[in-house]
C-alpha cells in the first residue's frame, strides 16, 4: 500500500510507546504521524518472594523486571537483550539467553537452579514447566498484571477511519484485544513472532519481523513510512 500518509498506531504501556517511537522516529530521521492509545496498563501487584532462595531469576519481560524488588548482585537470566539491559541497570548479574523462550530454553544446561521464573499474570511459552523437565528446578512468582484498558477516542476514530495504519504488535494478547475493535482503514501489523500473527484476527495486512527483537520491530515499522 502506499504509506507516505499512515499513522503509526501504538498500544503498548505509555513510557515503552514513547520509547518505541523514539526508536522509530530517529530511524526515519523525521517526526511520524502517531496516536498513542496503550491497550493494557501494568499494575504492580503486592506479591512476596525470597529472592534469596533462589540461584538464578529469570525475567521475560522488562516489566517483571520494574516489578522486582532488590536485584542488587542477584543472578539474572533475561529473554531480550533490553530486559537484560533493565535488570543490570537494578544492580543485578544479568545476562540475555536469546529473543525468545525456545532460546532460553536451548541453553538451560547453563542456568543454575533452584531458579524462579519472574513473571506477569498473562504469559506464555510454558517456561517454568519446560525448565523442569529439562531438570531444572523452577517456581514461578507473578509480579505484575497486565489490565486491559479501552482504545481512547482518537485511536478508534483512526481505526474507524479511511486513512493508512501501520500497528506494531509484541504479544499475542495485544493483538487479541486490538483485533475486537471494528476496523476500517487500511491497516498494516507488524507482529513480532508468528504467534502474534497468529493471534490476529481482524483484516489487513501483516508483516512478522525476525528476529523477535525491538530493533527490528523498528525497522519493520519504519519500512511503512
Amino acid at each position: 500500500m502506499d504509506d507516505a500518509q499512515a499513522t503509526l498506531l501504538l498500544t503498548r504501556p505509555k513510557s515503552q510507546s514513547v520509547q518505541f517511537l523514539t526508536e522509530c522516529e530517529t530511524l526515519a530521521g523525521r517526526r511520524l504521524s502517531v496516536v498513542i492509545s496503550p491497550l493494557m496498563r501494568i499494575e504492580h501487584l503486592d506479591t512476596q518472594v525470597d529472592f534469596s532462595k533462589y540461584a538464578t531469576l529469570i525475567f521475560t519481560s522488562a516489566n517483571g523486571v520494574a516489578a522486582a524488588d532488590n536485584l542488587r548482585g542477584r543472578r539474572v537470566v533475561t529473554v531480550g537483550s533490553n530486559t537484560a539491559f533493565k535488570a543490570q541497570q537494578a544492580g543485578a548479574d544479568a545476562v540475555s539467553f536469546g529473543t525468545d523462550v525456545d532460546a532460553l530454553i536451548a541453553r538451560s544446561d547453563e542456568i543454575k537452579g533452584p531458579a524462579l521464573h519472574c513473571r506477569g499474570v498473562h504469559t506464555r511459552g510454558d517456561l517454568a514447566t519446560r525448565l523442569c523437565q529439562s531438570g531444572i528446578e523452577t517456581d514461578e512468582a507473578v509480579l505484575y498484571d497486565q489490565v486491559s484498558q479501552p482504545l481512547s477516542q482518537a485511536a478508534v476514530a483512526l481505526l474507524e477511519s479511511s486513512g493508512k495504519v501501520v500497528a506494531p504488535l509484541f504479544s499475542p494478547r495485544s493483538a487479541r484485544l486490538l483485533s475486537t475493535f471494528k476496523i476500517a482503514a487500511q491497516i498494516q501489523i507488524i507482529a513480532m513472532s508468528r504467534a502474534v500473527a497468529t493471534a490476529w484476527t481482524s483484516t489487513g495486512d501483516i508483516d512478522v519481523v525476525d528476529p523477535p527483537t525491538s530493533d527490528a520491530m523498528a525497522i519493520g515499522t519504519v519500512r511503512h513510512f
